[in-house]
């Protein structure tokens, strides 16, 4: 993942993308990944999963 988030409060992802290169290895998933996280604010996309057929982008 590009954004890993645990245990925080009050985050904001701001203007952020996310591009994923041609070598895209198979534990490579989410473009953002939040766990026990409190207010979270996502402005303007951010792009896809790396396999956006398999994948969301934000879990």
């Amino acid at each position: 993942m590009a954004f890993s988030l645990d245990h925080a409060t009050n985050i904001t992802v701001r203007n952020s993308s996310v591009r994923w290169g041609d070598n895209r290895p198979e534990y490579y998933a989410h473009a953002l990944e939040s766990h026990a996280i409190t207010d979270l604010s996502i402005l303007n996309p951010i792009g896809k999963s790396v396999f956006p057929k398999k994948l969301v982008a934000i879990k």
